[in-house]
Protein backbone atom coordinates (compact mmCIF):
# COMPACT_ATOMS: atom_id res chain seq x y z
CA UNK A 1 0.00 0.00 0.00
CA UNK A 2 2.82 2.36 0.86
CA UNK A 3 4.43 1.92 -2.57
CA UNK A 4 1.20 2.86 -4.34
CA UNK A 5 0.90 5.98 -2.17
CA UNK A 6 4.47 7.00 -3.04
CA UNK A 7 3.84 6.26 -6.74
CA UNK A 8 0.63 8.31 -6.70
CA UNK A 9 2.41 11.23 -4.99
CA UNK A 10 5.29 11.06 -7.51
CA UNK A 11 2.83 10.95 -10.40
CA UNK A 12 0.94 13.96 -9.03
CA UNK A 13 4.20 15.88 -8.56
CA UNK A 14 5.30 15.15 -12.13
CA UNK A 15 1.88 16.16 -13.43
CA UNK A 16 2.02 19.42 -11.48
CA UNK A 17 5.53 20.09 -12.81
CA UNK A 18 4.32 19.47 -16.36
CA UNK A 19 1.35 21.76 -15.86
CA UNK A 20 3.70 24.39 -14.41
CA UNK A 21 5.88 24.20 -17.53
CA UNK A 22 2.85 24.60 -19.80
CA UNK A 23 1.56 27.58 -17.81
CA UNK A 24 5.04 29.17 -17.82
CA UNK A 25 5.29 28.83 -21.59
CA UNK A 26 1.82 30.38 -22.04
CA UNK A 27 2.93 33.44 -20.09
CA UNK A 28 5.23 34.33 -22.98
CA UNK A 29 2.58 34.00 -25.66
CA UNK A 30 0.58 36.99 -26.85
CA UNK A 31 -2.74 37.23 -25.04
CA UNK A 32 -4.67 36.84 -28.29
CA UNK A 33 -2.63 33.86 -29.51
CA UNK A 34 -5.74 32.39 -31.12
CA UNK A 35 -5.49 35.10 -33.82
CA UNK A 36 -3.12 34.71 -36.75
CA UNK A 37 -0.61 37.56 -36.74
CA UNK A 38 2.10 38.53 -39.17
CA UNK A 39 4.75 41.19 -38.68
CA UNK A 40 7.17 42.27 -41.38
CA UNK A 41 10.18 44.06 -39.90
CA UNK A 42 10.34 46.56 -42.77
CA UNK A 43 6.76 47.72 -42.08
CA UNK A 44 7.00 48.15 -38.29
CA UNK A 45 7.37 51.40 -36.40
CA UNK A 46 10.50 51.43 -34.29
CA UNK A 47 10.94 53.84 -31.40
CA UNK A 48 14.12 54.70 -29.50
CA UNK A 49 14.33 52.73 -26.24
CA UNK A 50 17.86 53.87 -25.35
CA UNK A 51 20.49 55.77 -27.37
CA UNK A 52 21.42 53.41 -30.22
CA UNK A 53 18.58 50.97 -29.43
CA UNK A 54 15.23 50.86 -31.23
CA UNK A 55 12.27 48.58 -30.53
CA UNK A 56 9.03 47.63 -32.24
CA UNK A 57 6.66 46.03 -29.74
CA UNK A 58 4.80 43.09 -31.31
CA UNK A 59 2.63 42.08 -28.37
CA UNK A 60 2.19 42.97 -24.71
CA UNK A 61 3.40 46.10 -22.97
CA UNK A 62 7.07 46.19 -22.02
CA UNK A 63 6.41 48.90 -19.43
CA UNK A 64 3.91 46.77 -17.49
CA UNK A 65 4.55 43.07 -18.06
CA UNK A 66 5.14 40.33 -20.62
CA UNK A 67 6.01 41.44 -24.13
CA UNK A 68 7.64 40.45 -27.43
CA UNK A 69 9.57 42.88 -29.64
CA UNK A 70 11.94 43.27 -32.55
CA UNK A 71 15.00 45.20 -31.40
CA UNK A 72 17.78 46.89 -33.37
CA UNK A 73 21.22 47.84 -32.04
CA UNK A 74 23.15 50.35 -34.15
CA UNK A 75 26.55 49.14 -35.39
CA UNK A 76 29.24 49.32 -32.73
CA UNK A 77 26.81 49.95 -29.88
CA UNK A 78 28.31 49.49 -26.40
CA UNK A 79 26.04 49.51 -23.33
CA UNK A 80 27.99 49.56 -20.04
CA UNK A 81 27.50 47.14 -17.16
CA UNK A 82 23.81 46.83 -16.30
CA UNK A 83 21.09 44.33 -15.41
CA UNK A 84 17.41 43.69 -16.11
CA UNK A 85 14.91 42.58 -13.43
CA UNK A 86 13.32 39.86 -15.58
CA UNK A 87 14.55 37.02 -17.78
CA UNK A 88 14.99 37.90 -21.45
CA UNK A 89 15.02 35.51 -24.39
CA UNK A 90 16.85 36.73 -27.50
CA UNK A 91 16.91 35.23 -30.99
CA UNK A 92 19.47 37.03 -33.16
CA UNK A 93 18.19 37.44 -36.72
CA UNK A 94 21.08 39.39 -38.27
CA UNK A 95 24.37 40.91 -37.22
CA UNK A 96 25.70 39.88 -33.82
CA UNK A 97 24.81 40.56 -30.20
CA UNK A 98 27.89 41.05 -28.01
CA UNK A 99 27.44 39.96 -24.41
CA UNK A 100 30.06 40.47 -21.72
CA UNK A 101 30.47 39.55 -18.06
CA UNK A 102 33.44 39.36 -15.71
CA UNK A 103 34.05 35.92 -17.26
CA UNK A 104 34.57 37.31 -20.78
CA UNK A 105 32.70 38.27 -23.93
CA UNK A 106 30.44 36.12 -26.09
CA UNK A 107 29.49 36.86 -29.67
CA UNK A 108 25.92 35.69 -30.30
CA UNK A 109 25.75 35.37 -34.07
CA UNK A 110 22.74 35.46 -36.39
CA UNK A 111 20.41 32.45 -36.13
CA UNK A 112 21.35 31.96 -32.47
CA UNK A 113 19.27 31.74 -29.29
CA UNK A 114 20.34 33.48 -26.09
CA UNK A 115 18.76 33.33 -22.62
CA UNK A 116 19.59 36.05 -20.09
CA UNK A 117 18.45 35.35 -16.52
CA UNK A 118 16.99 38.39 -14.75
CA UNK A 119 19.46 40.20 -12.49
CA UNK A 120 22.57 39.10 -14.43
CA UNK A 121 25.16 41.93 -14.53
CA UNK A 122 26.38 42.25 -18.12
CA UNK A 123 27.57 44.56 -20.86
CA UNK A 124 25.85 44.47 -24.24
CA UNK A 125 26.70 45.64 -27.70
CA UNK A 126 26.60 44.91 -31.38
CA UNK A 127 28.83 44.05 -34.29
CA UNK A 128 30.79 47.15 -35.35
CA UNK A 129 29.87 46.68 -39.03
CA UNK A 130 26.41 45.08 -39.06
CA UNK A 131 24.88 46.07 -35.75
CA UNK A 132 22.31 43.59 -34.48
CA UNK A 133 18.67 42.83 -35.20
CA UNK A 134 16.88 40.40 -32.88
CA UNK A 135 13.59 39.21 -31.47
CA UNK A 136 13.24 39.44 -27.70
CA UNK A 137 10.57 38.48 -25.21
CA UNK A 138 10.23 38.55 -21.47
CA UNK A 139 7.72 37.37 -18.87
CA UNK A 140 7.94 40.75 -17.11
CA UNK A 141 8.40 44.45 -17.72
CA UNK A 142 11.63 45.68 -19.31
CA UNK A 143 13.92 47.90 -17.28
CA UNK A 144 17.63 48.72 -17.28
CA UNK A 145 19.58 49.26 -14.09
CA UNK A 146 23.02 50.77 -14.82
CA UNK A 147 25.68 49.34 -12.54
CA UNK A 148 28.62 51.62 -13.45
Amino acid sequence: MRRSTIAAAASAALGAAGLGAVLASRRLRPRSAEKVRHFSADKLTFTEALPGVEKAILWGDETKGPYGAFTRFKPGLKIPLHSHPNDIVVVVLSGAYLFGTSEGETRVAARSYFFLPGGTPHMAGSDPEEGCFFYEESPGAFDVKLLE
